[in-house]
């Protein structure tokens, strides 16, 4: 290959090279900006594990949830994995079902039925479901609960009652 080619292969190459990050970095254009969001949820003291923690952001196209693991603890995902909450003053709820209605839910993913989905469902619009916790906490309308998530780390702690 002549000096000349090899210039031009180089120059394409580069401009591929500075190019990438242009095309994976940037978000969705109706994405709204989002920030990390974990904490801990605990009962009369004692950590909740199993509840879905959801935060309903101000104008936001979907709810971001998680869901506590044995020490209480939760982070939220909105799009992917762990990325969070909507920025600004978000409605807090959290559920956690009874034993009764997971075991029904997972029988109903097992045969391929909707259990599962309308419970989350019922979960992330406030409706209140067969739940360990008090239904107040389970309703956008009732719960009490609220947070505003910042640009940056966010950890927000809720111990109910």
């Amino acid at each position: 290959m002549s000096r000349c080619g090899m210039n031009r292969v180089l120059g394409l190459a580069l401009t591929c090279v500075l190019m990438l990050p242009l095309g994976c970095s940037s978000k969705p254009k109706d994405q709204p900006n989002l920030a990390p969001v974990s904490g801990r949820v605990t009962f009369k003291g004692k950590p909740v594990e199993g509840a879905s923690v959801v935060f309903h952001g101000p104008k936001s196209p979907r709810a971001a949830t998680g869901r506590t693991d044995a020490d209480g603890r939760y982070k939220l995902s909105m799009f992917n994995t762990n990325d969070g909450a909507v920025l600004g003053e978000n409605v807090v709820t959290i559920a956690k079902l009874s034993a009764t209605a997971q075991q029904s839910s997972a029988i109903s993913i097992d045969t391929g039925g909707d259990a599962y989905t309308k419970a989350m469902n019922s979960a992330a619009t406030g409706a209140a479901a067969d739940s360990d916790l008090p239904a107040k906490y389970g309703s956008k309308d009732q719960s009490g609960l609220s947070r505003t998530v910042v640009d940056g780390n966010n950890e927000f702690n809720f111990d109910l009652e």
